[in-house]
């Protein structure tokens, strides 16, 4: 299965993948076809109630024949929306974020070296997202870099959508780490319920200072997918951006190698973490001695290699 998260991506003019926009409005046929799969609807259930042909079914599809008024209200009574919500492309259900994101779609794929560069990309820039809202959740919103072109009094904080919040905790696995006035705690793929209540507990306890005393973090299974996609395009760049990250990467590749020996059968996933000083740790700290020696190991496998 080819992976495409999300329909309606693009890439802006530094090469960055963007998602629709703020302004973008669904074409109506993807709306209809949305709550259609929604509610598990057949397209041969239309053509019946409807009385029309598949060829008039399909121009609908193309936009070449206009859906006619009291056809979209027999439809807007369907979906259980208004007319004015289906011309505003309103949709209450989560799958509207899955459509446009497609995130469900990486939690589902097991042949992890079908991620493409893009795929990964995208995956990682929602999951740093997440952590962001995440963090600022108790806040209520995130503030904005203001820039020098921004006109006096621009908004410095943009508020954070719950439904987004929503979204993010059902598909994305974010572990949490908080503390409130009598203890410490820690919540493994935390969902939007507990969220809410951190938050809560969290502005109660230590109003504009909530923001530090949570702390989240992506599980170590987005470790696995990114190891085991042995994409050393995308990796590259990662670690590069992430170097307080190339430690733990390092001890997840080995937990890897030990498990899989045809894993990394070249080690240039170990190769990108090493040349960006990734130390093997030990009892939490950096083992000089056991870096070496797994420079060592590296060295001789690929010695053997040009030998063969």
């Amino acid at each position: 299965m080819k992976i495409t998260p999300g329909k309606y991506l693009y890439n802006d003019e530094n090469g960055a993948l963007c998602g629709p926009g703020d302004n973008f409005v669904l074409p109506l046929w993807e709306y209809i076809e949305m709550n259609l799969q929604a509610q598990s609807i057949d397209e041969s259930e239309l053509i019946s109630l409807f009385d029309i042909t598949p060829t008039a079914l399909n121009n609908w599809k193309k936009g070449t024949r206009e859906i006619s008024k009291d056809k979209l209200v027999v439809l807007c009574n369907m979906f259980g929306v208004t007319l004015d919500e289906m011309i505003e492309r309103e949709f209450n259900d989560d799958y509207q974020y899955e459509y446009l994101y497609g995130l469900k779609k990486y939690s589902e794929e097991k042949k992890y070296k079908s991620f493409s560069t893009r795929d990964l990309e995208w995956l990682f820039e929602r999951i740093n997202e997440a952590v962001w809202y995440f963090e600022y959740y108790p806040l209520g919103y995130i503030p904005l870099d203001i820039g020098p072109d921004d006109p006096e009094g621009f908004p410095d904080k943009h508020y954070i959508g719950d439904d987004e919040v929503k979204y993010y905790c059902e598909t994305l696995d974010i572990n949490i780490s908080y503390s409130t006035k009598t203890n410490n705690a820690y919540i493994k793929s935390v969902s939007y319920n507990e969220l809410k209540k951190i938050a809560r507990q969290l502005w109660d306890e230590w109003k504009e200072d909530a923001i530090n005393h949570i702390t989240a973090k992506a599980d170590d299974k987005y470790k696995r997918i990114v190891l085991l996609s042995e994409n050393i395009e995308f990796f590259k760049k990662y670690i590069e951006n992430n170097t307080t990250l190339k430690n733990e990467y390092l001890a997840y590749w080995i937990k890897l190698k030990e498990s899989n020996l045809k894993f990394d059968e070249d080690n240039l996933m170990a190769k990108v973490l090493l040349a960006n000083d990734a130390m093997v740790e030990k009892n939490g700290k950096s083992d000089i001695n056991a870096t070496h020696d797994l420079y060592k190991i590296i060295m001789k496998h690929d010695i053997n290699k040009e030998d063969k």
